[in-house]
């Protein structure tokens, strides 16, 4: 249901990873991921199939950031 003060998600991307990535989330209602992490030599990357800005909770949104620099710095 639309909100103006709410990002509403028309559908999700699924995501596979490949080349070393790992499924980092699922999505609770399929087998899809949801999340997916690549640590590479040169780069690393945390891709999500959903927008960031449509967790609602700030204090899931801030764990959720904050696990995210975690995974990519360390």
């Amino acid at each position: 249901q639309y909100r103006p003060d709410y990002y509403k998600v028309g559908s999700v991307d699924g995501l596979a990873g490949v080349n070393g990535s790992l499924a980092m989330a699922y999505y609770t209602d399929s087998t899809l991921a949801a999340a997916v992490g690549y640590k590479g030599d040169d780069c690393s990357t945390f891709v999500m199939g959903f927008p960031f800005e449509s967790i609602t909770d700030v204090e899931s949104r801030d764990i959720l950031m904050r696990d995210i620099v975690e995974y990519l710095i360390h």
